[in-house]
């Protein structure tokens, strides 16, 4: 089963939803492809590179008091600990993500986008990285074996710029306004950060349909 998912590092509902994914898939006997696409949920320049700051005072640019901006803290942690994760929203690093988003291009081409994203979701939100950082972004690329030299090259460049702006014009095109958004078997689609048992539905519904579909002659020819 393909399963395309667009998302951003800083938004911790990608995270728990990825999370409810993996709880839904466990039970199942199915071979999954991630497919990550590139999206950003503020625009690149946002923030200004290099510099991070707290969601705190993310919340009052947004015109959000401090009482409002603990409350959905409390709320998001809550979320995350129903997931089975701890996440630390108080040591969260609101940052431009251009760089990792790049990261995540390159990983393709090493089949490691997964393992490079939820990686990087354990860095920001549970260990308080700075994903801004290019020092973490090399530590993380390391960890999942992309070839140091490929990292230096792209974080010295504009290398895969285009890809990501790419993904994100493509996902304006489809009416993708905001993330997480899962695209399964390119038919059934999710939006937003669900529960599991919504992840096991729809899973179930494109595994029938996988099933039912079957292999067939035609045109002459068969599938071998």
């Amino acid at each position: 089963m393909k399963i395309e998912i667009w998302s951003d590092f800083t938004c911790p509902w990608c995270y728990i939803g990825k999370l409810n994914l993996e709880e839904a898939l466990k039970d199942k006997n199915i071979q999954v492809e991630y497919i990550y696409h590139s999206y950003q949920t503020v625009p690149q320049g946002y923030y200004p590179m290099g510099e991070s700051f707290s969601i705190y005072e993310i919340a009052k640019r947004g015109g959000m008091s401090d009482r409002q901006a603990i409350k959905k803290a409390e709320l998001i942690e809550n979320m995350g600990k129903e997931s089975g994760v701890v996440l630390n929203m108080n040591d969260v690093k609101m940052t431009d993500t251009t760089n990792a988003h790049r990261l995540l291009q390159l990983a393709q081409e090493y089949d490691c986008q997964d393992a490079f994203m939820m990686n990087s979701y354990h860095a920001i939100f549970v260990n308080g990285q700075n994903i801004g950082d290019k020092k973490v972004l090399q530590e993380l690329a390391a960890g999942v074996g992309i070839p140091k030299q490929a990292v230096d090259s792209l974080l010295e460049s504009n290398n895969y710029l285009k890809q990501v702006q790419h993904d994100i014009k493509d996902g304006h095109a489809k009416n993708i306004s905001g993330v997480p958004y899962y695209l399964f078997d390119d038919s059934d689609s999710l939006y937003g950060s669900q529960p599991v048992e919504a992840f096991r539905k729809i899973i179930n519904k494109t595994n029938d349909k996988n099933v039912l579909k079957g292999v067939t002659c035609s045109g002459g020819t068969c599938k071998l």
